[in-house]
């Protein structure tokens, strides 16, 4: 019986390996196999078997298939009738979940892709002990004592010297009984193996950037965190969204990139982090990487922050609170003294200084109606200041607005303010520009010592279309009336052109000497040429509905023909007016409402001193709005997954090759570190791209630790193909030729496909190198690709 079932079990394991084999290109990029690995067994699931087993029949009818009954009939009770809704009594079909050692699926894997068996090197110089039990001693340790043999032994005494009853059997061995295991020590040769993974990883922003949130309110990309919703733009549809964060990175790097445009805005990312590009001549929205991108390219501005936030406005201020809270962020000073114990917080007072008498008065009158505070306004030198005193008023600052308690170049617009209704956001920029604006000849500015605050107002500026510019300048030291003034750096935001009249419309001044003359710039504006810079991509349909109109020649013939496909608001206007259908109404208008501009590339640095970087991803989209332009996220999980299936089977061939193996993993962008698994495999870091860090990397291990005399050494780079430099390409390459392929048994570089990867990286190896016999690459466009790349990898059998 036991040989019947010992054959049972092997013809059964037997249906197992063939059906595994037979489904084997399949399981290869099953990510659920990686998950139900254990230490020398891995669980896989089996489909449609068919496991051996008895049948049965009722009883007393004569055995099994015999009796009365008719074909198809049931069986056994319990059959439920079409249609009863009731649960079934009989088993559903399930998959089959078998257990099948490291070792078996490195031979079936072996078989299938027709891998060769390794030929290591060392054989000779690393030997192994390995203790084997051999026979039976009548002395040793006691932890060696065999209780089987020493009773069997006391047995026979007492038998032989008729000392044993069988009334009364008990057996008690002495001395002269005891048993034990002897062993001895097997030496053989036996090799040694380690596979160093490497992989690139993602790029990403500077702290100081703002990324726009599906709640119209926005956040550092350093204070980003899982679950949060950000807007985004649908790049085919060239329409705004939102969607989910669900991965942070982090990294300190010493490469990035300083790409300035013409709103003197200035972006701060790692040499290898996406943009967004307009490229007008096709009427295509590309990407590039920013260590690509040059004078004269086309960034994507999104001028509509907070436009189609998803969540309903957060009124907390009346319009009176909001202005006077404006007017204090420019203007204001907040005073807390803090007694000794720290427990209570008294003497707290509100100072707005400004030499203008008549603004101070509005404020006042403000402060009354907002918060029921009379003011009082002092002489102060050549200046005039207003006095808050009321321990409410600073209490609510310091809850609802705490950059108010700041130094002027600390200062920040809240997010709170973000979320509040048009009609109160635009009295909080009242307030503002009362205080820090003026009126120039042909434009609208503000100026502020703190950038935070400066970019943050242009931010909310755009939430009304109207496009604001920033220029830094350095005031030099000056004297006046008597009073030395240092030197500083200031930022100037200015609102040109028709934007001027938007901010009119919508906005204005409570100062009346300033909305005179507001009121007087816009008449000027208004009478003017249509002359407002900005210039708008075309929604994704627009060619659907205007490519064929005879009515706009004109137009077509300088927006097509040169190849720009961008329009100027005065040629938006004009389409307005030829529109024939509602369809081609709604087509401009969408154009307009979306307000997705070009934004033009002035200038790029590149920076060398360490800073530490941040960024995320994005689901589905991809994408997401910082500092008002359209930005790609860190991708790669696609990517990941790939090279980590295609690791777990590389990792179950090479462990049935050799004894004892060791595996290292290194990550690098920037520079190069080396990680755990978990993090290799989870964790995304950021930076620049630089190959060369990885290898360096992987030479130092070897030097300290793996004698290539004595160990056979594989290392495995993934990579999407982009490198920093052709300089650092060309001592990779030297690297390589000098030192890593000699060293290595096979040196493996996949390049795993996507679509912002370059893939040149593969090209100049190929091109340098092809005549390295050790050298292994592959393509691995997708999870399909894994198994032609193993076999790219581990065919030559070295």
């Amino acid at each position: 019986m036991a040989q019947k079932i010992e054959q049972d079990v092997k013809r059964f394991r037997d249906i197992i390996r063939g059906r595994i084999k037979k489904e084997l290109r399949k399981f290869i990029s099953n990510t659920e196999l990686i998950g139900k690995k254990g230490k020398e067994f891995v669980t896989i699931p089996i489909p449609q078997i068919d496991i051996p087993h008895f049948v049965y029949g009722d009883r007393q009818k004569g055995g099994v298939g015999q009796g009365e009954g008719d074909v198809g009939q049931a069986l056994a009770p319990g059959e439920g009738k079409e249609g009863s809704q009731k649960a079934g009594n009989a088993p559903g079909e399930h998959l089959l979940e078998v257990e099948i050692s490291f070792q078996e699926l490195a031979e079936i894997l072996g078989e299938e892709l027709e891998l060769p068996k390794i030929q290591p090197k060392g054989d000779d110089d690393l030997v192994s002990k390995k203790i084997r039990y051999t026979s039976i001693g009548m002395s040793g340790p006691e932890s060696l004592k065999h209780f089987k043999r020493t009773y069997r032994q006391a047995l026979k005494r007492q038998i032989m010297s008729g000392s044993y009853d069988p009334k009364r059997p008990v057996i008690i061995p002495v001395r002269e009984d005891r048993r034990y295991r002897m062993w001895k020590d097997e030496k053989k040769p036996e090799t040694k193996a380690v596979i160093i993974y490497m992989m690139d990883v993602s790029g990403c922003h500077t702290k100081g950037h703002y990324v726009e949130m599906a709640d119209g309110s926005y956040k550092d990309v350093s204070e980003v965190s899982v679950g949060d919703v950000v807007a985004c733009v649908d790049v085919n549809g060239r329409k705004k969204i939102r969607s989910g964060v669900t991965e942070l990175f982090k990294h300190n790097v010493t490469d990035t990139v300083k790409i300035q445009t013409e709103d003197h805005l200035e972006l701060r990312v790692t040499p290898n982090h996406r943009y967004f590009i307009y490229s007008e001549m096709d009427d295509l929205i590309v990407e590039k990487e920013a260590k690509d991108i040059g004078t004269g390219d086309l960034l994507i501005l999104v001028n509509q922050f907070g436009k189609a936030a998803t969540l309903p406005s957060k009124k907390i201020f009346t319009t009176a609170e909001a202005y006077l809270f404006g007017a204090m962020l420019g203007d204001g000073h907040v005073t807390v003294h803090i007694d000794e114990d720290d427990s209570q917080r008294n003497s707290r007072f509100v100072m707005i200084t400004d030499e203008n008498e008549e603004r101070l008065a509005y404020y006042a009158d403000c402060a009354h109606t907002a918060f029921n505070v009379k003011g009082i306004i002092k002489n102060i030198s050549d200046r005039k200041r207003l006095y808050l005193n009321s321990v409410p008023l600073v209490r609510r600052i310091q809850d609802e607005m705490p950059s108010l308690i700041k130094r002027s170049r600390q200062r920040y617009i809240e997010p709170l303010i973000f979320q509040q209704p048009p009609d109160i956001r635009a009295a909080f920029l009242r307030g503002l520009f009362d205080a820090e604006g003026a009126i120039a000849a042909h434009a609208v500015e503000m100026i502020s010592s703190s950038l935070s605050l400066v970019k943050q107002a242009k931010l909310l500026l755009s939430f009304w279309g109207i496009r604001a510019r920033l220029n830094l300048y350095v005031q030099e030291e000056r004297e006046i009336k008597g009073n030395k003034i240092k030197e500083g750096v200031f930022y100037r935001l200015v609102i040109n052109s028709k934007d001027a009249i938007t901010f009119s419309k919508e906005i204005g001044f409570g100062c009346k000497e300033k909305q005179k003359k507001l009121v007087d710039l816009v008449n000027r504006q208004g009478n003017g040429i249509d002359a407002m810079r900005s210039r708008f991509i075309p929604a994704a349909d627009f060619k659907d509905h205007f490519g064929k109109m005879p009515s706009l020649e004109k137009i077509k013939s300088r927006l097509y023909e040169d190849g720009r496909n961008a329009f100027s608001h005065a040629n938006i206007k004009r389409m307005m007016e030829y529109a024939l259908t509602e369809e081609q109404r709604s087509v401009v208008y969408k154009t307009l409402s979306e307000s997705l501009l070009i934004c033009k590339v002035k200038a790029v640095e590149n920076c060398s001193d360490p800073v530490e970087v941040y960024d995320f991803t994005v689901d589905k989209h991809n994408n997401y709005i910082v500092d008002g332009v359209l930005s790609h996220n860190s991708m790669g999980n696609e990517q990941k997954e790939i090279v980590r299936l295609e690791a777990f089977w590389i990792d179950t061939w090479l462990k049935s090759q050799y004894k004892n193996i060791e595996t290292r993993y290194i990550i690098h962008d920037a520079v190069a570190r080396e990680v755990d698994r978990e993090t290799f495999f989870h964790t995304r870091e950021s930076g620049g791209t630089i190959i060369s860090s990885a290898y360096k990397l992987c030479l130092k291990m070897l030097e300290e630790k793996y004698n290539p005399s004595v160990w056979n050494i594989y290392p495995f780079h993934f990579s999407d193909g982009d490198n920093w430099s052709g300089n650092d390409t060309d001592e990779c390459i030297k690297l390589l030729r000098e030192q890593l392929l000699p060293a290595s048994n096979v040196f493996c570089y996949g390049q795993v496909e996507s679509e912002y990867g370059s893939g040149q990286f593969m090209k100049d190896l190929t091109e340098h190198l092809h005549d390295a016999e050790n050298l292994i690459t592959s393509k691995i466009e997708n999870k399909d690709a894994i198994v032609r790349s193993i076999k790219d990898f581990l065919g030559k059998g070295k």
